[in-house]
C-alpha cells in the first residue's frame, strides 16, 4: 500500500461519523471510534517505528523502513481489531464518539498521544530491572534459581557463537595482518580488532569466565574456546567450542586439550 493510498484510509476513517452516530451498524461507529480516540493512529506510529527499528537491526538502508511502512495494509489492521469490540454496546461507542469528537476529546489524544511513547518505554524499563533483580536475588525461590542458571547458561552459549563467527572473520579478513590467516590466540585480540565488544576484557560475562586458546599444533587451523561458571556450587554446566563452530557441554569441568583442540570425550553437543 503506497502512502497516498494509506493517508486516503485514514480519511475515509475520519468521514464515518455520520453513518456512525445515525444509527449506522455497529462497525461503522467501532471504525468511527478507532479514528476519533486514536488508536488506529497509534497502531500505525508504533508500526511505522516498528519498521524503522526492524530495518536498523538488520543494518538495511532508510528506503527499506520506508518500503516496509507503506507496505503496511492498514484495513487488515482493521479488520484485526474489530472483534476486539464486539461487545461494547451502541450506546458505549456513541458516548465514547461524542467524548472523542469534541474539542476537550481530542485535547486529551493529543496530551497522551505525548506520554504514551515515553511511558511504554518506562514500563519496558521497570520490567527489565524487575526481572533481573529476581533472577539475581540470592533468596529467590527455587523455580526463579533454576531460571538464573539457564539464562546464564544461554548467555555463555550465546558468547561463545559470537567468538565463533569472531575467529572466523579474524582468520578470513588477517585482521592481525601477519600474512599467516591464523585464529586469535585469546580474547584481547578479537577485542583489539573490534570482533568482540570491550565487556570481555576480563574475560567474564554473566557469571561464566571466557578464554579462547589456538592449538599449538596448528594456529591457521585448530582452535578451542571455553565457558566456566565462576561460581560452581551455584550450579551451570562448562561449555566448549572449536573450529567446528559446534558448542558443547559438560556437568563438570575438564582440561583443554590446546595442542590438537579436539573436544573432550565427556561432552555432548548443546541440544541434546
Amino acid at each position: 500500500m503506497t502512502r497516498a493510498a494509506l493517508l486516503g484510509l485514514l480519511t475515509l476513517f475520519a468521514l464515518l461519523p455520520t453513518a456512525a452516530q445515525d444509527g449506522g451498524d455497529h462497525e461503522a461507529r467501532v471504525r468511527r471510534y478507532l479514528e476519533v480516540s486514536g488508536t488506529l493512529r497509534q497502531c500505525v506510529d508504533r508500526m511505522r517505528g516498528e519498521s524503522v527499528r526492524y530495518a536498523m537491526e538488520r543494518r538495511y538502508g532508510p528506503e527499506v523502513s520506508e518500503a516496509l511502512r507503506d507496505a503496511a495494509d492498514v484495513e487488515q489492521l482493521v479488520q484485526q481489531l474489530l472483534p476486539l469490540y464486539r461487545k461494547w454496546d451502541d450506546g458505549m461507542l456513541d458516548a465514547a464518539i461524542e467524548f472523542y469528537s469534541s474539542a476537550e476529546g481530542q485535547k486529551l489524544v493529543k496530551a497522551q498521544a505525548r506520554v504514551d511513547s515515553r511511558v511504554r518505554d518506562r514500563t519496558d524499563a521497570w520490567i527489565r530491572k524487575s526481572q533481573q533483580a529476581a533472577l539475581l536475588d540470592p533468596q529467590a525461590p527455587p523455580v526463579l534459581k533454576r531460571a538464573q542458571v539457564q539464562a546464564r547458561e544461554a548467555a555463555a552459549v550465546s558468547t561463545l557463537k559470537t567468538i565463533v563467527t569472531a575467529q572466523s572473520l579474524f582468520r578470513e579478513s588477517d585482521k592481525d595482518r601477519n600474512g599467516d590467516f591464523d585464529y586469535a590466540d585469546g580474547l584481547a585480540p578479537l577485542i583489539e580488532t573490534k570482533l568482540l565488544t570491550a565487556e570481555l576484557e576480563d574475560g567474564i560475562r554473566n557469571g561464566y569466565r571466557f578464554e579462547v586458546h589456538v592449538g599449538s599444533k596448528s594456529t591457521e587451523f585448530y582452535w578451542i574456546a571455553r565457558a566456566t561458571p565462576l561460581d560452581p556450587d551455584a550450579g551451570g554446566r562448562v561449555f566448549v567450542v572449536n573450529q567446528s563452530g559446534i558448542v558443547h557441554y559438560a556437568r563438570e569441568p575438564f582440561e583443554l586439550d590446546t595442542v590438537t583442540c579436539k573436544l573432550p570425550k565427556e561432552v555432548i553437543p548443546v541440544g541434546r
